[in-house]
């Protein structure tokens, strides 16, 4: 079951970061949210959804949390207000709001993702989002919407603000338009000073200008004029004097703007950042560690980054973003299983909130660590994988499809070797490869035909590019038993049912075919996906006299089962890297007969040996083949025997991963690491 619908308007990061939140929490927080809100009503989900106002206005309690209710079908009008300054009836009414129920959005959702687009989103008619945002630039740095900038500061909407010292600011602090590698600056520590301490502005403007010169910055203190460690060099890297930043006055930056853009800067879940104001500190920002001024060299010695130790075998990291049924996820399933098995650690990084993955029981078996830190808010979400990555000392990152993450390679310290998987031949990841294979200390393709076309495209890199076919677990069992002429032909197709890249739609002009041969079968679909319902309804008349059947998504053993009674492997798609799917039925002696894809299918299938390669989109050619294989068991026997001996030679797990385990090898030793040297494109 998948949750990304049920958490629309739920933010983790702020809900995680409200007073009293315990450490159970964390493992699933909308969960704990779901199960809770009744004993703790002043919990708030998101930081525009008011929980305690949004139960003011109902007569009984939801039988759900107030968010869910709020997030019900039922009509948006008939919803109360979420929060006392948003109101729905009023927004509804506007022009940019009637989008809203052409893409089953509910009010606020609509507000949130329209407000950075156009200034014409205004949330009650006393508020004017366009007046807002001109008079209160620097609050754009922290990437919050007026309504919820205004809810955080509520004196901003009467001040003017000077954007010079946030630029300022983002420039020191190392946030930059994109991610390149020894362009970002990290931030330690970040130590503020007490309301009351002042000093000159343009004396800190100086500072900052100066550290962001001299490259990158370690610890960063932010003091008061008169401390005595601004002249002490072992107490941080940079020493900044204090500004009025938390007096309401104008060219100032208050409270609530500063600890906004604090939240911009910093890793939102690692103790790097010390406040000496307490005031400041009940912001609750995430990491911060209040601490007096006396104890602030204290506190920097004990958050010293440890000392890297890159010897021995390296842990394996391998980022997820979902869990979903796909040829990528079991390639990271089989390899993470596979490298366990050779006794190397493998960690898979979740890089996206943890219940946009399925329920535990359908996630791998290997160490899962959940990166918590919300995409949604792309700074936090960087600094969180960068700190983390960046922290560990001997480890591998191999790419899986997170393209996201992948932008790391960039900015990774030197010690971290990434690797980068091509999985197919998509002009996706050639885009990738282009972006950052130059970062990238090893390039693994899945197929010769991928390895050939990236060596010849880009020559630079022609020695760190190798071909590593994908491998499944090898079946012990039996070879099923040949097609009987009396009988249906058993025919399966496994994988995501979508219509891109897979054909699927072109499913009823193949079965035609069939039946005009007068070829018996039954075919199994198991997998799911975006356009099964489609596909069902264009299939209801096969499904009817049971030459269909949807299996829905299987477990690996029920895929396994229903392989061993299956005859032909189908496969129509347009374009593949090597799939999967089509090395588990080889492994079974059922027989391909797939499109004569380039890329990984003729290194595997031997026409007429291996399996049957038909033209794309040549469904007489395929339904040629099955008939000719239905009345000729012998052939059939003789295909399904070579397939099974090929696949136990060349494309098994275990070939796969004692591969993979080479190269991890090679680009992890030290003196291969010392070496390495960047080779972007530009």
């Amino acid at each position: 079951m998948i949750f990304s619908q049920q958490h629309r308007l739920f933010d983790p990061l702020y809900f995680l970061s409200q007073k009293g939140i315990p450490d159970a929490a964390f493992d699933d927080p909308y969960k704990f949210y779901c199960e809770n809100w009744r004993e703790n009503p002043q919990w708030d989900p998101h930081p525009l959804f008011s929980n305690q106002h949004y139960l003011s206005q109902l007569d009984s309690p939801p039988a759900g949390s107030p968010l869910e209710d709020y997030l019900s079908e039922d009509e948006v009008s008939e919803k109360p207000d979420p929060n006392a300054h948003f109101d729905q009836s009023f927004y509804s009414e506007e022009k940019m709001a009637k989008p809203a129920a052409e893409y089953a959005l509910s009010a606020l959702e609509h507000y949130i993702q329209a407000c950075n687009t156009s200034c014409d989103t205004q949330p009650n008619r006393f508020f004017d989002t366009e007046y807002f945002d001109r008079h209160n630039k620097d609050l754009k740095v922290c990437k919050l919407n007026a309504l919820e900038s205004l809810l955080r500061d509520p004196e901003s909407c009467l001040r003017l603000t000077n954007n010079k010292f946030a630029c300022a600011m983002v420039s020191a602090f190392g946030l930059t338009d994109g991610p390149h590698r020894k362009s970002w600056r990290p931030v330690r520590v970040l130590y503020i000073p007490s309301p009351e301490d002042q000093v000159d502005e343009a004396s800190l403007l100086k500072n900052l200008e100066n550290a962001n010169q001299k490259g990158e910055v370690q610890y960063i203190a932010i003091l008061p004029p008169d401390s005595p460690h601004l002249a002490d060099p072992g107490y941080a890297d940079h020493c900044i004097a204090a500004n009025t930043w938390f007096e309401d006055v104008p060219s100032s930056w208050s409270r609530a703007s500063l600890s906004t853009l604090i939240l911009s800067v910093v890793s939102p879940f690692k103790p790097t950042l010390l406040l000496s104001s307490l005031e400041l500190s009940a912001i609750q920002l995430h990491g911060a560690i209040p601490v007096m001024p006396e104890r602030a060299a204290i506190a920097i010695e004990e958050n010293q980054p440890s000392r890297l130790d890159i010897s021995g075998p390296p842990k394996v990291i391998i980022p997820i973003s979902d869990w979903q049924i796909s040829g990528v996820n079991t390639w990271v399933n089989n390899i993470a299983n596979g490298l366990t098995e050779m006794g190397r650690e493998v960690e898979l990084l979740c890089t996206r909130d943890f219940y946009r993955f399925t329920t535990t029981d359908a996630l791998p078996d290997v160490p899962i660590r959940l990166l918590r830190a919300p995409l949604s808010k792309p700074d936090l979400w960087w600094e969180a994988v960068r700190d983390y990555v960046n922290s560990l000392s001997n480890v591998v990152v191999l790419t899986a499809y997170d393209f996201d993450f992948n932008s790391l390679a960039t900015i990774c310290e030197p010690h971290i070797p990434m690797i980068g998987v091509i999985h197919s031949d998509d002009p996706v990841y050639y885009g990738q490869c282009e972006r950052f294979g130059g970062y990238w200390h090893h390039i693994i393709c899945v197929s010769e035909f991928i390895a050939q076309h990236l060596k010849k495209k880009f020559p630079l890199w022609k020695e760190k590019i190798s071909p590593v076919h994908y491998g499944v677990t090898s079946w012990e069992g039996a070879l099923p038993t040949p097609p009987k002429p009396d009988e249906p032909i058993r025919i399966i197709y496994t994988g995501r049912i979508v219509h891109h890249q897979k054909r699927l739609f072109d499913l009823p002009l193949l079965l035609e075919e069939l039946d005009a041969l007068n070829t018996p079968y039954k075919i199994t679909l198991a997998g799911d996906g975006s356009d099964r319902v489609e596909l069902e309804e264009m299939l209801s008349t096969y499904i009817d006299c049971a030459k269909v059947r949807f299996a829905g998504r299987l477990s690996s053993s029920q895929i396994q089962e229903e392989l061993s009674t299956s005859h032909i492997f189908l496969l129509i798609s347009d374009f593949e890297g090597l799939p999967l799917s089509l090395l588990e039925a080889m492994s079974h002696g059922v027989v391909p007969v797939v499109s004569d894809i380039a890329s990984g299918i003729p290194e595997v299938i031997h026409q007429g040996e291996t399996g049957y390669r038909i033209p794309i989109g040549d469904y007489k050619g395929f339904a040629a083949v099955i008939s000719d294989l239905h009345y000729d068991s012998k052939k059939w026997q003789t295909v399904s025997t070579n397939t099974r001996q090929f696949f136990t030679k060349e494309l098994t797990r275990d070939v796969m991963t004692r591969r993979t385990s080479q190269i991890i090898d090679e680009v992890a030793d030290p003196a291969r690491r010392a070496e390495f040297n960047p080779k972007p494109l530009s």
